[in-house]
């Protein structure tokens, strides 16, 4: 039986997520966060086939998921027992929402090529806003005073010539 890119794309990425997971007690080692962070920007747009392009696109993905899934380890010895609690319950929900939603975009191109690459996009930038949304917790009073050097290392990976 043959797979659909659709489903093989969407596999790739909704493996690795398990909810009871998601918020493992942080290693003593060095943070996983700044290995990630060395992954340059990558124009999946410059690319020939779309084989290439679909493989540059699910890079990205996993890139995004695993700052995400970083920046929540991260978060979790700051919080109180309740706030743990219901950081969970709201990443529950909004993963179902993401992924309902990426679903939806994808299916306006049902049956094209583009399809997996339309749906690994929605996924990546619907990762990067909930980072950034998430990321400013990591400073003095949650965020109320603006992002701070910890909030820049999840900061989204920028193409060279827009480095300021």
């Amino acid at each position: 039986m043959k797979s659909s890119p659709m489903v093989l794309a969407m596999a790739l990425i909704l493996g690795s997520y398990a909810l009871q997971d998601a918020f493992p007690a942080p290693a003593a080692s060095a943070s996983p966060v700044k290995q990630e962070q060395a992954l340059p920007f990558e124009d999946c747009s410059a690319l020939n086939t779309q084989r290439e392009t679909d493989e540059c696109f699910v890079r990205q993905s996993k890139h995004s998921q695993q700052q995400l899934d970083s920046l929540l380890r991260e978060l979790r010895p700051a919080l109180q027992p309740q706030q743990q609690s219901l950081l969970l319950s709201s990443q529950a929900t909004w993963l179902k929402y993401r992924d309902l939603h990426c679903k939806w975009q994808a299916a306006f191109f049902e049956g094209g090529s583009i399809q997996p690459t339309e749906y690994m996009t929605c996924v990546t930038e619907l990762n990067w806003r909930r980072v950034d949304e998430l990321k400013v917790d990591l400073c003095e009073g949650h965020g109320m005073t603006g992002e701070c050097p910890a909030s820049h290392q999840y900061d989204r990976p920028v193409p060279q010539a827009q480095k300021p």
